[in-house]
């Protein structure tokens, strides 16, 4: 089967990117050798937090996309439970953030009184086409609009004063559907460069404790 004839699947997604704030500071002030120590660092942690988020929620690794590049980490989530994927990118965020806060790149920082490396994480939720590979061997790969507009809302996260973690209109209207205790902040209004309507995105204020703790998980998810 050649590209152009491979099957496309239209799929609920809820997408997740995650970079760290000030790379490019970081880049030029710790130098060539310990900038690229900080980036593999940077993404061992992210591939410990998603680590530890599959053995919490055993979400099926065949639909769900797991990607870290240089200062950045992106994961897509589109099996039939929207409400599980949700919830395992809620736990996955608050986990990036938690390990990355405890690395020793900010533990050596916090010890010598210097401010803390911190991420920033937008979630977005909307259609992607997932489009088989050639090879057995690959994952299906995503494509999409909902793509593209998670990369903004993770964009602006970086203005917020609380968690600096930003989520959408249309996640916070399934943070209500499926009854996920979520405090937010009022709405923010942004008018992307490329995108036709005003968006709508809300700052994550404060996620409950069993987003943090492993014994608090309950993989029964609630239902409207």
């Amino acid at each position: 089967m050649t590209p152009a004839t491979q099957k496309a699947v239209p799929r609920q997604a809820v997408i997740l990117f995650s970079d760290i704030i000030h790379s490019s500071v970081f880049s030029d002030t710790l130098g060539l050798v310990d900038y690229d120590m900080f980036l593999e660092e940077f993404q061992k942690t992210m591939f410990d937090a998603k680590k530890r988020v599959y053995e919490l929620t055993h979400i099926d690794e065949n639909q769900m996309e797991f990607d870290v590049r240089g200062d950045e980490a992106c994961a897509i989530l589109y099996a039939e439970d929207t409400g599980h994927n949700l919830y395992t990118a809620l736990m996955l965020a608050s986990y990036m953030k938690s390990l990355w806060f405890q690395s020793s790149f900010n533990i050596k920082r916090v010890s010598e009184a210097k401010i803390a490396s911190d991420i920033a994480i937008g979630i977005h939720t909307g259609k992607v086409i997932v489009r088989s590979r050639v090879s057995k061997k690959l994952p299906p790969k995503p494509e999409g609009y909902a793509i593209n507009l998670a990369k903004r809302v993770e964009g602006l996260s970086r203005e917020g004063s609380h968690t600096k973690m930003m989520i959408s209109n249309d996640v916070r209207i399934l943070l209500k559907q499926f009854n996920i205790d979520v405090e937010i902040s009022g709405r923010i209004t942004k008018q992307f460069r490329g995108i036709l309507y005003p968006t709508h995105v809300y700052e994550i204020v404060n996620l409950p404790v069993n987003f943090y703790r492993a014994d608090a998980y309950n993989a029964k998810m609630p239902r409207p």
